[in-house]
Formats: C-alpha cells, sequence, structure tokens
C-alpha cells in the first residue's frame, strides 16, 4: 500500500477514489490532522504498487482542475471505498507500509487518530424506548378506562396519556370525557336510557364546534352542502402547551402500529446516529416529526399519532444525502426506498378512495391513516438533506 497524496476535502477524495475505481486501480482514503494547516485533510492510498505512478499523475491533473467537467460526469459508487480482497499477510502488510510511510524522518508525523468508540445509539434507543414506554402505559390506562367506562369510553374519550400528549385536546373531547366519568357510561345503551337533560349534555358536547380538519370542508364544497362548524385551532398549543406539535409522533394505536414503526426506527435512525451529532439528529427528528404533524392536522383535525412521518423524513433525508454527499455512506438500499413509496401510494390511493366515497355516496369510511404525515414528512426529510447543517458532522465517521 503507497501513499500517493493529500487533498483538502472528503468530497475530492471521494471524487478522486471514483476516478481510480473508474480505471481499475483500488485505493482507499483516510482523515488526518494536519499539524501544519491546523485542520483536518485526506490521505489517498493505492494498493497495487505497479500503478502508483499512473495514479500520481492522475492526481496530479486531479488537483489542477478538480472542477473539470470530465470528473463531474464520474460515476460515484453508493458508498466509501472497501478494501480489495486480500489476503491476512497482504493486509498487515499493506498497514505495515503505512505506518513506514506515515513515520518517515522527513515527515512529520500527524497526530494518530483515535481509537473508534463503540456505538451506543442514545438517540435510536432512546426514542425506541420512550414510545414502547408510553404504549404500554396507555395500554394499561385504556384497561383501566374499559373497567371504568366501558367500550363506549374508549370509544368517544381519551386516555390519560393521550389527552396530554394527542395533538390537541378540544373543548368538545374535555367535555365527553368529564360526562363519561361523571355518569359512568359503559355502552351504547345505557346512554340511550340515560334521562333527556343527562343524554343532552352528552349530545351537546359531540356536537360541539371543533376543527376536524380541511377535508369536510372540501367535501361540503364539492356536494355544494353548509360546512361543518368549525371550533378553533390549536386550543392547548395557544396555551402553552408546545411540546403537543411532536409528541404524537411518540404515540402508537395497536400492537402491529409500533412493532413496524420501531422496527424501520432501528433500521433508519442508526445509520443517521453515527454521521450526524447529538444536537443534529435531534433537530432532524423534531423538525421533521413537527412538520408532517402540523401538516396531518390542517388536513384530518387531531386525532392522528404514530413515528411514521418521521420514518418517511429519515428516508427522504438519507436518499437525498445519498444523491448530494455520497461519500457519506448511508448504507440503506434501493429497495427500501422502493419499499416506502409504494406504502405510501397504497396508503395514498386508499384515502382517494374514501374520499370519494363521501363525495359519491352517502357511506363514509374512515381508515385511520395519517398520510399527511408521510408525504409531507418525506418532503421536509427531502429537503432538509440539502442543507449543509445537516452534513455529516466531522468526528462522526461511520
Amino acid at each position: 500500500m503507497r501513499l500517493i497524496g493529500t487533498v483538502d476535502t472528503e468530497k475530492q477524495a471521494f471524487t478522486f477514489y471514483s476516478v481510480l475505481l473508474k480505471e481499475g486501480i483500488h485505493a482507499t482514503y483516510e482523515p488526518f490532522q494536519d499539524p501544519e494547516e491546523k485542520k483536518e485533510r485526506l490521505r489517498i492510498w493505492i494498493y497495487e504498487e505497479d500503478e502508483v505512478d499512473h495514479a500520481i499523475e492522475m492526481l496530479e491533473k486531479y488537483m489542477a482542475n478538480p472542477d473539470s467537467p470530465e470528473y463531474s460526469d464520474i460515476q460515484m459508487p453508493a458508498a466509501p471505498p472497501e478494501p480489495p480482497n486480500l489476503t491476512m499477510d497482504q493486509q498487515q502488510e499493506g498497514e505495515q507500509k503505512k505506518e513506514e510511510q506515515i513515520a518517515r524522518p522527513w515527515q512529520k508525523r500527524a497526530a494518530p487518530s483515535p481509537p473508534k468508540k463503540k456505538r451506543s445509539y442514545p438517540i435510536t434507543y432512546g426514542l425506541i424506548l420512550l414510545c414502547v414506554f408510553l404504549y404500554i402505559l396507555n395500554g394499561m390506562q385504556q384497561v383501566k378506562m374499559l373497567k371504568a367506562d366501558g367500550r363506549l369510553g374508549l370509544q368517544l374519550g381519551l386516555t390519560p396519556i393521550q389527552q396530554t400528549l394527542m395533538f390537541d385536546y378540544p373543548a368538545a373531547k374535555k367535555k365527553v370525557d368529564s360526562l363519561l366519568e361523571k355518569y359512568s357510561i359503559e355502552s351504547a345503551k345505557q346512554l340511550d336510557a340515560l334521562p333527556k337533560d343527562q343524554w343532552n349534555q352528552f349530545q351537546q358536547a359531540i356536537d360541539m364546534p371543533t376543527w376536524k380538519g380541511g377535508l369536510p370542508y372540501l367535501i361540503s364544497w364539492i356536494k355544494k352542502i353548509p360546512p361543518p362548524a368549525s371550533g378553533p385551532l390549536f386550543e392547548e398549543i395557544r396555551e402553552g402547551e408546545v411540546w403537543r406539535l411532536f409528541t404524537p409522533c411518540l404515540l402508537h394505536g395497536g400492537l402491529l402500529h409500533i412493532l413496524f414503526n420501531m422496527a424501520w426506527a432501528w433500521i433508519l435512525l442508526r445509520p443517521v446516529e453515527e454521521r450526524l451529532s447529538f444536537i443534529k439528529l435531534i433537530l432532524l427528528v423534531l423538525i421533521i416529526g413537527i412538520v408532517a404533524n402540523v401538516a396531518q392536522y390542517f388536513v384530518s383535525g387531531p386525532m392522528f399519532l404514530g413515528f411514521s412521518g418521521v420514518i418517511c423524513g429519515l428516508v427522504g433525508f438519507i436518499w437525498v444525502r445519498q444523491k448530494v454527499a455520497p461519500w457519506e455512506g448511508y448504507p440503506i438500499q434501493k429497495s427500501t426506498f422502493i419499499f416506502v413509496l409504494v406504502f405510501i401510494g397504497a396508503m395514498f390511493a386508499l384515502e382517494l378512495f374514501t374520499l370519494g366515497m363521501a363525495i359519491f355516496s352517502s357511506q363514509e369510511i374512515s381508515v385511520n391513516i395519517a398520510n399527511t404525515a408521510h408525504i409531507i414528512g418525506g418532503l421536509t426529510g427531502a429537503l432538509l438533506g440539502r442543507v449543509p447543517f445537516f452534513a455529516r458532522s466531522n468526528h462522526e465517521r461511520p
């Protein structure tokens, strides 16, 4: 293994690596701290000894004009370089030559790179454990609610954790929950058997104007019927409960729902956490989640939950980073992107079907899928993938 030179940026290193790969020359690169310029640069290494002179000439030509059109058309691989198939002896010999060249007396030795730390993925583990904890807690509260208020309570009311973390807790929902607790109604039959004044209280609570999203207004406009009455938007958020902008992402409605979302969170969050700092990843997840939630709220109202908007955002983010900065080495395969696109497309088609049923027939079918959050989350992640702030942190290398 021979050192043929250095470059200033990882983009230059990866582009030149791609040039060498096109010529059939096996190479790799590694960052080091230049003690003279006091900044990080990158060394270019060649595996085959008989290709060294040719590779040096190619590097000199490249560095003379790195923005030449001939380099912009180079087909870049999807990930950083991997060593060719070498025997153990060849690998040891190559590493020994590397150390000898770096330590030559006429060269100032660069500070040794710190050993790679074992990845712990605190954000990935933390988010998954938090979602699982809230799912279990919500399940326990549902059991308690079922015993106290019956199935009707679960259908009409919200558990305490949902009251606190859903996007909004409208006045109509508050009134229904308080009446269920006050009269201990467990079934529709008991509700119908209530004295007239008590039944009227339930009916008034259910009929209270509340924001149920923009779709009812679209349907009423198409069918040329009066629009439904609407209550104020962002009722609890305007009172200072700003955590609701994100926290619906942490709630899940069923076992398959949380298993599906947490499996994808495990697949997608880890490679992003390997490449972004703690603050960058937290901001990325928060921005995607908040934008997706707000969009879903405007379309369907506050009764939605799930981490899938963030998942679609991570897919969009990784896809764009693979395009604009392939040297960052995100390992997600093309089949993953295709699966997510097919999933979103299928859910969108299902939503169009239910919208058509609501417009052209008297039947209304609710599929309870927050597909607006999927689409807007994916687009938000793709947009953030083009923001330089979310480039891979220098100290975070896979």
